[in-house]
């Protein structure tokens, strides 16, 4: 297969069709779309379906960011930059050759190169005083040429000859050619020898004659001859082809000085690209106008920390280019100089016309300023008013791209994320589902934890949610193994089997910092009459800050143990003024001791009870906030569909999913008391059920936070507040 090394063209073409889009030109091959040269490979490039950042074509200077999955799958903040300043290759493959350079205009280098103006030079030939009987007529102009500028086995003048063997050379008949022009070469003068072994040398060249080609190339010693002879070394002997290139640049040969200043911007040269690089700009050449701004804005990157003047001086030349390459409406040199802009480097900041260049180019579907865009929108950035309805646009039109599946496949997470958040747009967790599955198929892991979480809490398809959590905790999501803990914990007294699993997923997620995996493992281990391993991991919750934990340790962890409780007690002052008392009731002592170890003991039983249910599913510090009751607000809390629904609801997961040990059915009316918070989330105070079987009472705090539907908040002063609720479920 072959393939155009122009990302931006894209082209590919199986072997037997290549002739159908590729052309040959001497030993090498271009794409008749674009020009750019072909390269042969052996099967259809793969698209990396992990996404561990995104590639943009951008200056180092922008802040932009976006937010993906590294390898553990965990969410950061991954910078998408090329590198530390704008890398030279992918700067000019993104902005295309705008030079004619292809395959066609190559040839028709090397023709005109072989025939251009030659025309005059001969017909301007002063023949002096013509010897009539040295002389002959030639049959195609009529003219009277001497005699030993004629051929006379094809009786044509040398003019006339020399067009006939440019009409070979336009035919691509280069042998055929290089015969003519070597007739020419015996009956030409000495002015007109350099010109016509030029043009030999050339159709060797194009023959892949090397050896000939340079034979004709050095006896011409022309600019052009300098400029082909190069490519005769340049494959066995690079420094010969430098210096005869040289030679030809030196001498005004646009396309040696583009050789030159593409030699060195590979090699990273920068400092001897720049010679050639301003004289072709100073020329009106766009392309390398707009490769020396990204010259100069290398320059300015490599000193803007120890010499920030320097910097700003390169950076304004930066801006000075940019802006005539802009002018041609080429769209990333107006994402550049958008980006110079926003922030001042080179030029005084201009946010307004900034944000119209980067409009203009992502209008055109420049896909890195359509990113820009949607994150300066999302986040307010550079003074900016924050717009998430624009930045949801724009990130719907980079999700679109099809020419960086990279950054496109962030977009889609992002666009999810906006449907799952209600940004810019009303909140829809199918749509939500939709996006994220999008980026999710294709490997993005912080898109698969997203996709499996809302299937798991919000649409209730426990079997796509395992799927995708599962995916994701595989590729070393910490929040992923926390949902799949959770999810395998919830269906753990239906299938035991998954209780080990559960457990060992919320371990990893803890002991890597989750706290809401720290405490659900410590509920865990405090239902199995695990106290020490429970203690240890309600210990670092507490220290991840979490009040919860804190006040469980208070209330039910400041003894380790009932004996170590009662020696504490026994141990203190009020203890001896309750013995001195008791001391007076003698054969009652026995009976009022062993009462109060019975209450002590039912009470810590309580306690534990309660925290084994795992139904005081509050936030941490949620119990400090301001808490109002009906009454007291403006607008209720409520379900969205009403009651009746809600208790359809709550009874249809709690007999689909739940089936708990010891608790064939459920019968009659339940009153719930929780909390709806102002996010919409509702949070059930596991003492208001009133049902002794623990397993139950957790089952039924997990299916109020697996409703089908989103609460919605209560109202007070056109702000939301968290109320509390009291309900009645009938079984």
């Amino acid at each position: 297969m072959y393939k155009c090394t122009n990302p931006e063209c894209g082209m590919t073409v199986p072997d037997d069709q290549m002739e159908s889009k590729v052309v040959r030109a001497g030993s090498k091959l271009y794409c008749k779309k674009c020009g750019e040269p072909v390269e042969h490979v052996a099967d259809a490039p793969k698209q990396n379906g992990t996404i561990q950042g995104a590639q943009a074509i951008m200056n180092s200077n922008s802040e932009n960011h976006i937010y993906t999955g590294d390898n553990s799958g965990n969410t950061n903040t991954t910078n998408i930059n090329i590198q530390n300043g704008p890398d030279i290759d992918a700067i000019t493959e993104a902005f295309g050759r705008l030079q004619e350079q292809t395959a066609d205009s190559f040839m028709k280098f090397m023709k005109d190169a072989a025939a251009h103006g030659k025309d005059d030079k001969l017909f301007s030939e002063d023949w002096g005083e013509i010897d009539k009987s040295n002389a002959c007529t030639c049959n195609s102009c009529g003219k009277m040429v001497p005699s030993q500028h004629y051929d006379h086995q094809q009786h044509l003048c040398v003019n006339c000859l020399f067009k006939k063997a440019s009409k070979f050379m336009d035919k691509n008949l280069w042998d055929e050619a290089a015969d003519e022009f070597k007739r020419v070469e015996m009956i030409s003068t000495a002015k007109m020898l350099p010109e016509v072994q030029e043009a030999i040398g050339i159709c060797y060249f194009m023959d892949d004659d090397k050896k000939k080609a340079k034979k004709y190339l050095a006896l011409a010693e022309t600019p052009v001859s300098y400029y082909v002879l190069g490519f005769c070394f340049l494959e066995e002997d690079t420094d010969q082809a430098i210096r005869n290139f040289t030679k030809a640049a030196e001498k005004d040969v646009p396309p040696a000085q583009e050789w030159l200043k593409d030699y060195y911007l590979k090699g990273k040269d920068l400092e001897k690209a720049e010679i050639w690089l301003l004289k072709l700009a100073k020329a009106g050449d766009i392309l390398s106008q707009f490769q020396l701004a990204n010259v100069y804005l290398i320059y300015a990157d490599a000193r803007k920390k120890k010499n920030k003047d320097a910097a700003q001086e390169y950076y304004k030349k930066a801006a000075e280019w940019l802006e005539k390459v802009a002018l041609k409406d080429i769209d990333i040199a107006k994402y550049q100089l958008g980006d110079l802009l926003l922030n001042g480097n080179g030029t005084a900041k201009n946010t307004t016309r900034a944000i119209e260049l980067m409009t203009q180019a992502a209008e055109n579907g420049f896909i890195a300023s359509q990113y820009n865009l949607a994150t300066i929108f999302e986040e307010g950035k550079y003074g900016v008013e924050a717009n998430y309805e624009k930045s949801l646009y724009w990130y719907k039109k980079v999700a679109e791209q099809k020419q960086d599946q990279n950054i496109a496949v962030v977009a889609m997470y992002k666009v999810g994320q906006f449907y799952q958040e209600g940004k810019g747009v009303a909140r829809n967790y199918q749509e939500a589902a939709n996006w994220l599955k999008k980026a999710a198929m294709k490997n993005h892991v912080q898109a698969q934890a997203s996709l499996g979480t809302i299937y798991k809490d919000k649409l209730n398809d426990w079997e796509e949610a395992a799927k995708w959590l599962s995916k994701a905790s595989k590729a070393g999501s910490i929040e992923a193994k926390y949902e799949l803990g959770s999810l395998y914990l919830m269906q753990s007294a239906k299938r035991p089997e998954r209780k080990v699993e559960s457990i060992t997923l919320l371990t990893v997620a803890a002991d890597n910092g989750h706290v809401e995996a720290m405490m659900k493992i410590a509920q865990c281990h405090e239902e199995d009459g695990s106290y020490t391993l429970a203690q240890d991991y309600y210990q670092k919750a507490a220290d991840k800050g979490n009040g919860q934990a804190q006040e469980i340790l208070d209330e039910r962890f400041s003894g380790k143990t009932f004996a170590e409780k009662w020696r504490k007690f026994a141990g203190s002052p009020i203890w001896g003024i309750i013995g001195s008392g008791l001391s007076k009731l003698k054969g009652c002592l026995p009976l009022i001791i062993g009462a109060v170890v019975i209450l002590f003991a039912v009470n810590m039983c309580n306690k534990a009870c309660q925290s084994c249910t795992g139904a005081d599913n509050s936030a941490s510090g949620i119990y400090k906030q301001d808490i109002f009751t009906e009454q007291e607000v403006d607008e209720p809390a409520h379900y969205p569909t009403g009651i009746k629904q809600l208790n359809k609801d709550i009874k249809a997961l709690f007999r689909d999913n739940y089936i708990y040990r010891g608790t064939k059915s459920l019968s009659g009316d339940f009153q719930l008391h929780f909390i709806i918070t102002k996010e919409g989330r509702a949070i059930v105070d596991s003492k208001s059920i009133p049902i002794e079987n623990k397993d139950v009472v957790r089952a039924m705090v997990e299916v109020m936070n697996h409703l089908p539907k989103q609460w919605q908040p209560a109202k007070k002063n056109s702000e939301y507040v968290n109320q509390y609720v009291d309900i009645t479920i009938h079984f």
